[in-house]
């Protein structure tokens, strides 16, 4: 009775799906613990995106960076007129070329 089952499963046809999964556990089994954990979320966050059926072609990026984070601190305006006494978030201040507030 086992036997028969086991040769049943044996001589079914894999799906693409089964060989995908063992070229994952594969990789995974060559990648060092943190390495593994990462790689796992990333899948699991795939998979439920997929299931949710908001996957689209652009919606893994690898390894792309964040903006810099800007903490926004309160700097007291150069002006000393009344209109310009509340303090403007340092966010909003222009540096050059570049705009740290995407608002303005």
């Amino acid at each position: 009775m086992l036997m028969g089952v086991a040769c049943k499963r044996l001589c079914e046809p894999e799906d693409d799906n089964t060989n995908i999964a063992r070229a994952w556990v594969n990789e995974l089994r060559q990648m060092e613990p943190q390495q593994q954990l990462l790689a796992k979320k990333a899948i699991n966050d795939i998979l439920f995106e997929g299931r949710m059926g908001s996957l689209d072609r652009y919606s893994v990026q690898i390894n792309a960076f964040p903006q810099p984070y800007v903490q926004q601190r309160f700097v007291k305006p150069e002006s000393t007129s009344p209109r310009s006494s509340t303090p403007t978030p340092m966010s909003t201040i222009s540096h050059g070329s570049f705009q740290s507030n995407p608002a303005t």
